[in-house]
């Protein structure tokens, strides 16, 4: 079981912000785009930042790693010893959750892939190239890791795709059991020649150009792209992109909507006002109800993010200063509101 903690090189208790901040050091760094960067290393520090910066992944993830610690053997290896030895499926498929038995994992396919844009680009839609790292099939050996497809009969296992396997459980307890055989996976062949464009892997990584096209107002979300995830035999994985949004002055993001301050004077404040605001390349409207206080708001539909607002949150100024007209003018307002 893969230590995601030490891949990312945080402690068992780091917060989401330094789990963040660790994943996006090491993506820079590792990155097979880079000089000196590691397709490999970098597929892992994706994988572990996917578990632990989800709530629900990550507990699950801790459960298992803290109760596979207290052991000292293999899970995977006994996982036939549990399916035979409880007849009803659904009591096995519990176990399996629980132990995490190897021959039931189902490899995650998919690519994830964090991009960050402007407020402007999220409300106004954009389109962005961005380039991923991608498992795909060998052609030459067609996945079988054999150059040219040409396979010949496993020899640990004779073709079976089966060997026993001798395992300790406990101090003076084994399990010989018959599990898929290791040296060719459970296929009963193997290559005749290793494949010389893949090394026998039967997959071959390739970085590849993607054009993202964002639609307008658009929420911080995950958008799916099908099929241009890593690939498998009869398999292909979605590309995932996770959006982040930068905020840009003078507009804030809460939620799905926008926040903006406008800064009106105490007569406007009393006798309301109509004031135009700046909105990505175009004015908007507002109306300043009469009698208007401080930190009221107005809310203006659909012109947040995606399904969000924009709220015009008002500021009154009170001026420092007066000329002696001014003055005498609020001295005689103050008198007929008086």
């Amino acid at each position: 079981m893969e230590d995601y903690y030490e891949i990312l090189g945080v402690p068992e208790n780091a917060s989401e912000e330094e789990i963040k901040k660790a994943f996006r050091e090491l993506a820079k760094k590792y990155h097979p785009d880079r000089e000196g960067g590691d397709a490999e290393k970098f597929k892992k520090i994706v994988e572990a930042y996917r578990i632990l910066s989800d709530q629900k992944l990550r507990k699950e993830y801790d459960q298992k790693r803290n109760f596979q610690s207290t052991f000292t053997f293999d899970f995977g290896d006994i996982g036939d010893y549990f399916r035979e030895s409880f007849f009803n499926e659904d009591i096995f498929d519990a176990f399996s959750e629980i132990f995490n038995f190897g021959e039931r994992r189902v490899k995650d396919l998919n690519i994830y892939y964090e991009l960050t844009i402007k407020l402007e680009e999220a409300v106004r839609g954009t389109a962005k190239e961005i380039y991923v790292s991608r498992e795909t099939i060998c052609h030459n050996c067609r996945g079988t890791g054999a150059e040219n497809g040409r396979l010949k009969i496993c020899h640990v296992c004779k073709g079976s795709g089966k060997e026993t396997r001798k395992t300790k459980a406990w101090p003076g307890i084994f399990f010989e059991e018959l599990k898929s055989c290791r040296n060719c996976r459970g296929s009963g062949k193997i290559p005749e020649i290793i494949c010389s464009h893949c090394q026998g892997k039967g997959k071959v990584i390739r970085q590849e150009k993607v054009k993202i096209e964002i639609p307008p107002k658009l929420s911080l979300e995950r958008m799916k792209i099908p099929g241009l995830g890593h690939e498998d035999l009869n398999k292909r994985g979605d590309l995932i992109i996770d959006l982040r949004i930068i905020p840009q002055s003078p507009f804030q993001i809460i939620g799905n909507d926008l926040i903006l301050d406008v800064i009106i004077n105490i007569v406007d404040a009393i006798l309301g006002k109509e004031i135009y605001i700046p909105y990505f390349g175009q004015e908007i409207r507002v109306q300043i109800p009469p009698g208007v206080n401080q930190q009221d708001t107005i809310r203006i539909k659909n012109y947040g993010l995606k399904n969000g607002d924009l709220i015009v949150r008002v500021n009154i100024e009170t001026p420092k200063r007066l000329s002696k007209r001014a003055r005498d003018l609020l001295e005689k307002l103050r008198e007929e509101l008086s």
